[in-house]
């Protein structure tokens, strides 16, 4: 096993160690349960750590990469949202779950800043949700008894940069 390569599991899935040393398990069936591959893993890091002299630094046990997906909700009227951002994701989990059927993770203000949405009329609300909701989801939800865009949100921060327009503070999609 190369400590910068990868070594096969079964015919069709791979384990892969990066120039960082982060172990990435690639599965081509998508039906595998990802707590399956615990076991694998577990073997892998234990023969990691005996066949490599890591030092003070030993391979360490999985995490499992977050798998869930940013959508963002546009159009939302302010005056009919919880101003609490707490009771933000009990209403919106319960108004999605309303008109789709699909639960929500988790939910907040595209905009943090209550002082912002103050001046303005609507707002967008991004939620998290499960990878197969996506799909059900991005076809639009009714909130309100108004069908309300939905589109994936991206992640940005001051220091990111477009790859379009070459400024900050905004992604390029």
């Amino acid at each position: 096993m190369n400590p910068r390569g990868s070594v096969s599991l079964t015919v069709t899935d791979k384990a892969t160690v990066n120039p960082q040393g982060s172990i990435s398990l690639t599965v081509t069936d998508k039906a595998t349960p990802a707590p399956s591959l615990t076991p694998y893993f577990k073997c892998l890091t234990r023969a990691l750590n005996q066949s490599f002299p890591v030092g003070e630094n030993p391979w360490c046990t999985q995490a499992f990469a977050p798998t869930a997906v940013q959508l963002a909700i546009h159009g939302h009227p302010l005056r009919f949202l919880p101003q609490d951002e707490e009771e933000l994701f009990p209403y919106i989990r319960q108004a999605i779950l309303n008109d789709k059927g699909t639960q929500v993770l988790s939910a907040r203000y595209l905009n943090p800043r209550r002082d912002y949405r103050q001046t303005k009329q609507v707002t967008s609300v991004v939620i998290t949700v499960d990878p197969e909701n996506v799909l059900t989801l991005t076809s639009g939800v009714v909130i309100l008894s108004e069908k309300r865009k939905v589109k994936l949100a991206f992640s940005f921060s001051r220091t990111s940069q477009c790859k379009n327009c070459w400024r900050c503070r905004h992604a390029h999609q």
